[in-house]
């Protein structure tokens, strides 16, 4: 019996290891793991690009209505319209001015351009000082302010209102920050 064991062992060894049997795609447990690599490499991550967002639609600003066509002159006369440009002047105390008075934040008042307020080197002196200005803005409103002051940096034509005087142009004035105006001294 222990010999047909061992004849039996040896037929089926022999039958293993012979290349006449059909493998039919099998493959030997040993076979997979000497082929299998190491260190597998990993397959390349594809990533879909990220769409860009979509551009913000533009800022269009509101329209202004132009100012009348007034030339703008260097030389100011009493009644006569000049076009041009006005601010205002932020909220907080006010400096003495040009023409040499500190007024209170509630007066209305307005700052010459230096090339049409043409200050004398003395305070006070000017003959525009304290003359009374209407301001005409192109939202339809106007304001009628005391000049006090001049605008070192400020272009021909264009005058600053004190924070009282802007607020009685409106608040499309106010706004707006800068705007086109007519103006002229009437007293």
């Amino acid at each position: 019996m222990k010999f047909t064991l061992v004849a039996a062992l040896t037929t089926l060894a022999a039958l293993a290891n012979a290349s006449s049997l059909p493998n039919n795609g099998l493959v030997k447990r040993q076979d997979v793991a000497a082929a299998a690599p190491v260190n597998p490499t990993p397959a390349p991550v594809v990533v879909a690009p990220v769409p860009a967002p979509a551009p913000a639609p533009p800022v269009v600003p509101a329209p202004v209505a132009p100012a009348p066509v007034v030339p703008v002159v260097a030389e100011v006369v009493v009644g006569q319209d000049i076009a041009g440009k006005a601010s205002f002047e932020d909220a907080g105390p006010k400096d003495v001015g040009s023409c040499g008075t500190l007024e209170e934040l509630a007066t209305l008042t307005v700052s010459i351009n230096k090339g049409q307020m043409a200050d004398d080197i003395y305070p006070g002196t000017n003959p525009k000082c304290f003359k009374m200005m209407s301001v005409q803005s192109v939202f339809g409103t106007s304001v009628q302010a005391k000049i006090t002051d001049t605008c070192e940096d400020c272009e021909v034509g264009e005058v600053v209102l004190s924070q009282s005087a802007a607020n009685a142009l409106g608040p499309k004035f106010v706004k707006a920050g800068r705007s086109q105006v007519t103006w002229k001294i009437i007293a």
